[in-house]
């Protein structure tokens, strides 16, 4: 909210300004009264005020006075006199000092409240036009990072737009944090910035300017509209404690002056500055965590991986089967499953709680990636299930638990249903064609040739419909697919790569990890 200070002499009109007003509601809120200006200035010294609303008459300093040195401090603070004297002099002094308004007392209240609107709305927009300005001039390093950050720049270019963008590459150490803000729609009216990309670009300059007081780094808005921010030590190992700490700074402030909340997600420190993808990489992977945490928390991949990946000691639970189900849209099929669930995981009483809560979680995961997986435009579906998701995690006994999930099954096959039919027909086949060939070398030319369609009218049709490009869809596939294969087979990385479409055997552990976040090797390993 914007700050506001009253100036007046009178006890009287310090009150009554106080409360002939709605302050909250024209999104103002009131620092302070004083009852002279050398008090005032000593406030404004310590808080950054909006605005002040002065009288002109008043012991010590008078409201010319102050008004006059708020303007030679360079305060960006706006002005407003009330005065009970009608005379030219002052209205053309408090004129030439560049007031918003010189009301007469007694203060008309709808006079009152209307200046404060309009002024309300002059100091938003301005604030908005030098966010925009500012986010203009950053597009291009914006560009830069991201790519760096998704390794899509190779070693010669980052290193020569580093060196023109005053990107610091040669560091000891590095680690990427996301802050996802929780957009809730329902409550955008009251959001002090209604715009989203607005929203956005406010809470990454509040994220840049404690970064670069409290560390260094730099932080970015990347494709998904999440801040990503890359924090660095020139020599010797980030400490995380201190990471943490910053990170806690930039909630507080996104939250107290944006009044929205966040979810942080950190991933693993890095040597080398080649290896900031994969510390992004992890950061956005462990972002679905999201359902299951509160809001303004931080989560580090290193405690995340848990819940992650099936664990050695965890229930193995038929997690393949359960996206058999979905992915089939089979309802009769799923109380059956989840009454096996049930049945397992009362079998392991013996294992410690967490065991049993994190075999649950891995269900959820599971759930959450189907529909991805399904259905890239899935907002919808967290936004509307996400209390359910959420209380999985704070349920108390393992029956709570599998009737929790049955519910999310059902809610996650009946979207299927109601996105399929927003789904056209043509896409509605290649998605078909998708899932019969993704071992094959497709692409979208031959695919629009098969159906007599040009690749570039066919290729913003399919991300119209699915909400992804066509290649990174295809990549997806055959991920998943491969991770299948991983879990269940002991074939070989490069049979697996061939096996799920790569015909560079060798571009496939690279593209794993950057969708995935650790190697194949790695993964087979941890899941089998």
């Amino acid at each position: 909210m914007l700050k506001v200070l009253i100036v007046d002499d009178e006890p009287i009109i310090l009150e009554g300004l106080t409360n002939i007003v709605n302050w909250n509601e024209l999104g103002l809120e009131i620092a302070g009264c004083c009852v002279n200006g050398a008090e005032a200035v000593t406030l404004l010294e310590k808080i950054n005020i909006d605005i002040v609303i002065t009288d002109i008459k008043m012991p010590e300093m008078n409201g010319i006075d102050l008004i006059r040195h708020i303007k030679q401090q360079n305060w960006n603070t706006r002005c407003i006199v009330l005065s009970s004297y009608d005379d030219f002099q002052y209205v053309k002094e408090a004129a030439l000092l560049s007031i918003e308004n010189y009301l007469l007392k007694p203060v008309s209240t709808l006079e009152l409240i209307a200046t404060l609107e309009n002024l309300t709305k002059k100091i938003e927009s301005e604030q908005f036009t030098r966010i925009e300005r500012q986010q203009e001039k950053n597009i291009l390093r914006t560009n830069v990072v991201y790519r760096w950050m998704t390794d899509d720049i190779d070693k010669k270019e980052l290193e020569t737009r580093a060196s023109l963008l005053d990107i610091q590459l040669h560091q000891d150490s590095f680690l990427v944090a996301m802050i996802k803000i929780a957009y809730d729609d329902k409550k955008i009216a009251q959001y002090k910035i209604k715009d989203k990309k607005l929203l956005r670009f406010a809470a990454n300059n509040i994220c840049n300017e404690l970064v670069s007081q409290h560390a260094d780094g730099m932080s970015i808005i990347d494709m998904n509209g999440d801040i990503a921010i890359i924090i660095y030590q020139e020599t010797g190992l980030l400490n995380i404690q201190n990471v943490h700490e910053v990170l806690e700074k930039c909630i507080e402030h996104i939250h107290t002056l944006l009044d929205i909340d966040v979810f942080v997600t950190v991933g693993s420190i890095q040597r080398s500055y080649r290896q900031v993808p994969l510390s992004y990489t992890q950061a956005k992977n462990i972002q679905k965590l999201q359902l299951i945490y509160s809001y303004n928390h931080i989560v580090h991949y290193e405690d995340a991986a848990p819940f992650m990946e099936q664990d050695i000691t965890m229930p193995r639970l038929d997690y393949d089967k359960l996206r058999v189900i979905l992915s089939a849209k089979d309802k009769t099929a799923i109380q059956p499953y989840f009454e096996e669930v049930s049945s397992q995981l009362r079998d392991r009483r013996h294992f410690a709680p967490e065991y049993i809560t994190n075999a649950v979680l891995g269900l959820t995961l599971h759930i959450e990636a189907v529909v991805e997986e399904i259905s890239p435009k899935s907002n919808d579906f967290f936004k509307d299930t996400r209390d359910i998701f959420q209380g999985v995690y704070r349920l108390d006994t393992i029956e709570e638990m599998i009737t929790s999930l049955q519910e999310i099954a059902y809610s996650a096959i009946d979207y299927f249903m109601k996105y399929e039919e927003q789904i056209s027909p043509i896409i509605r086949l290649v998605l078909t064609y998708i899932e019969k060939h993704y071992a094959d070398n497709i692409d979208l030319k031959q695919i629009a040739q098969e159906y007599k369609m040009t690749p570039l009218y066919l290729g913003q049709c399919f991300k119209k419909d699915v909400g992804e490009p066509f290649t990174q869809y295809v990549n997806k596939i055959r991920i998943d697919k491969a991770k299948e294969l991983l879990r269940n087979t002991s074939l070989k990385t490069n049979e697996i790569a061939e096996k799920v479409g790569y015909i560079n055997v060798n571009y496939f552990p690279t593209i794993f990890r950057k969708l995935v976040g650790v190697t194949p090797s790695i993964y087979q390993k941890k899941t089998q």
